[in-house]
């Protein structure tokens, strides 16, 4: 076996530093007490604490009852006035290219209620329909290579009730363009 001059002097130094916890001290013994003290004694025999370190009572009211917010319901809009506050902004109108997109943006349909599209081939039944619900506003886009073939078109934007009754329509009409 031939070691190193390194692990030699490495295993040295680590017997002395073990052997430097070794001395001659010998550890005393914990007294043991001579009297065990009774509980109440040893609770009155302390002094009290002082007046900075009592604290003061203090009167802490009892919550009061804070109200439950509930939410107001909006009033019911009658037919007059859903049709009058209702609004298409955007709609096909003029003549428009073979392959152009079409879009309608409507405004202020009441809350729960729904909107219906139907763009049809003038003289026609035949056409893009659609029932919508809504919240407010929409659109509603769609490229015209969709339509049947013709040239003119009307259409027609409706607020629909819960039950689907028609309140109040707005109409109108466009042309497109021959196919290439």
């Amino acid at each position: 076996m031939n070691r190193s001059r390194a692990q030699i002097v490495g295993g040295l130094a680590l017997a002395l530093f073990a052997l430097t916890g070794c001395g001659a001290a010998r550890p005393t013994q914990t007294p043991i007490p001579t009297r065990i003290v009774p509980l109440q004694e040893a609770l009155t025999a302390r002094p009290p604490l002082p007046a900075t370190w009592t604290p003061v009572p203090t009167f802490t009211p009892l919550p009061t009852r804070t109200p439950i917010l509930t939410d107001t319901p909006a009033p019911t809009l009658s037919a007059a006035q859903i049709c009058e506050r209702f609004k298409v902004v955007s709609s096909p109108t003029g003549r428009l290219d073979y392959a152009a997109t079409g879009q309608f943006i409507w405004q202020d349909a009441p809350r729960g209620s729904f909107v219906g599209v139907a763009v049809r081939l003038a003289g026609s039944s035949s056409g893009i329909s659609l029932i919508v619900p809504v919240d407010g506003s929409g659109v509603f886009t769609f490229p015209l290579t969709r339509l049947p073939d013709g040239e003119n078109y009307t259409w027609r934007v409706s607020v629909l009730s819960t039950e689907q009754a028609e309140l109040c329509a707005v109409e109108g009409t466009f042309s497109r363009a021959p196919k290439p």
